[in-house]
């Protein structure tokens, strides 16, 4: 008999990916929220995947948890899981990574506290926008 995991109304945390320095890791936990680094394993961190592990295996972790990178292939049609917690894919052609992250983290912050609402949803962001995405890729929203 097939037992089904139930998904919890919340995620446990953020997924952040090996494109991404530890300070990012670093600041998201400083924040007092569970996170866990790609290719990254410290005390304080969540149990995180091996680096280089391939997209379609981050499917069951990205279920339970909110996905940060910087990886804009993610965007594109069929090459991420639509079944997720949320994906933000960072922009940082105006800025530096972290000050992207501290804008996200600004923005965000009543989303981190109802993060169900970012359930199967695709965000680019950088210092001066926040869009969401199609799962096609293509723009939906303006923030």
């Amino acid at each position: 008999m097939k037992r089904d995991i139930k998904k919890p109304k919340s995620s446990i945390g953020f997924l952040v990916d090996e494109n991404l320095p530890p300070e990012v890791s670093n600041f998201i936990a400083s924040m007092g929220y569970r996170v866990a680094h790609i290719g990254i394993n410290k005390q304080y961190l969540i149990l995180a995947p091996k680096k280089s592990t391939k997209d379609a295996q981050l499917k069951k972790w990205v279920q339970f948890m909110i996905f940060i990178t910087k990886d804009k292939k993610l965007l594109k049609p069929g090459r991420f899981p639509s079944k997720n917690r949320g994906v933000f894919v960072l922009d940082c052609s105006d800025s530096t990574i972290m000050n992207t992250i501290y804008h996200l983290f600004d923005i965000g912050q009543y989303l981190w506290k109802k993060d169900f609402v970012l359930t199967d949803r695709r965000f680019m962001i950088g210092v001066d926008f926040f869009n969401e995405l199609n799962l096609d890729g293509t723009l939906l929203k303006k923030y």
